[in-house]
C-alpha cells in the first residue's frame, strides 16, 4: 500500500508541473476588438491592408473580436426591429451576412479570413451579396444558404441588435469607425496610427514575436 501511495503522489506531482509549465509558457494574448461597418471605405481598407496581412503575421497572439454595427441605427417595433445603416440596406445586408457567419464559426482564423473574403467581394461586386456570401462561405466550414437566410430573417436583426448594444456601451462612446479597441481600451493615440496595425500590435506585446523582430516600433 506505501509503494501505491508513493507511485500516486509522484504521478500526481508530474501532472502538476506539467499543467504549472503550460500555464507558465501560455502564448501572451493581446485582445482586439474592432468596431466598424462593411461599407466604410476606411473599414475596408483597415481589414483588408491593415488587419488582416498583420493577422497572417501575429493571430497567435491575438484574441480577435470583430463588431460589424458601426453608425447603424435601430428601432422596436410591433413586427421586430427597424435596422437602418449609415451607407444604406446594402450596408444592412453585409452587416448581417458578417454578424451571421461569426455567429456559425467562432474560430478567429476562419473568421478573419471570412470578413477579408467578404470586404474584397464588397470592392468588386457589392450589390450581390449572394454570389459574394457564396464564394467566401466555405471558408467557415459551414451551409452558405444558411448564413444568406439568417442575414435575411430575424436572426440578423438580433445580431445587429447585439452588436447595436455592444458598441453603444463602449467608453468614450464611438463617434466613427473604425475604431480600434485594445484588451478592451479606447486611446486616441493609438487610433491615430491605424494605419500601423502590426507596430501597434507588437508595442502592446509583452514577449516580442518573431514577426516584430527589426520592426521600426518607435511611433510614440
Amino acid at each position: 500500500m506505501m509503494k501505491l501511495s508513493l507511485i500516486t503522489i509522484l504521478l500526481t506531482l508530474i501532472i502538476l508541473v506539467k499543467c504549472s509549465s503550460s500555464k507558465q509558457f501560455e502564448k501572451q494574448k493581446l485582445k482586439v476588438s474592432l468596431y466598424y461597418e462593411t461599407l466604410c471605405p476606411f473599414c475596408m481598407t483597415f481589414i483588408n491592408d491593415q488587419l488582416y496581412p498583420g493577422y497572417q503575421k501575429l493571430g497567435d497572439y491575438l484574441d480577435l473580436e470583430l463588431i460589424p454595427y458601426g453608425n447603424a441605427r435601430r428601432k422596436k417595433t410591433d413586427n421586430g426591429w427597424t435596422i437602418e445603416c449609415q451607407h444604406g440596406p446594402k450596408e444592412c445586408v453585409y452587416n448581417k451576412i458578417e454578424a451571421c457567419g461569426m455567429a456559425r464559426n467562432v474560430d478567429q482564423n476562419a473568421v478573419i479570413s471570412f470578413v477579408h473574403c467578404i470586404e474584397k467581394g464588397i470592392k468588386t461586386d457589392d450589390s450581390n451579396y449572394k454570389r459574394i456570401t457564396k464564394k467566401c462561405g466555405p471558408l467557415l466550414n459551414v451551409n452558405t444558404a444558411d448564413i444568406i437566410k439568417c442575414a435575411e430573417g430575424q436572426e440578423g436583426d438580433e445580431l445587429m441588435v447585439a452588436n447595436g448594444v455592444k458598441t453603444d456601451a463602449v467608453q468614450p462612446s464611438i463617434d466613427g469607425v473604425p475604431t480600434v479597441l485594445y484588451n478592451n481600451y479606447y486611446n486616441d493615440t493609438l487610433e491615430e496610427y491605424n494605419d500601423n496595425f502590426l507596430t501597434i500590435a507588437c508595442k502592446l506585446l509583452d514577449d516580442e514575436p518573431a514577426a516584430c523582430m527589426h520592426l521600426d516600433n518607435e511611433i510614440w
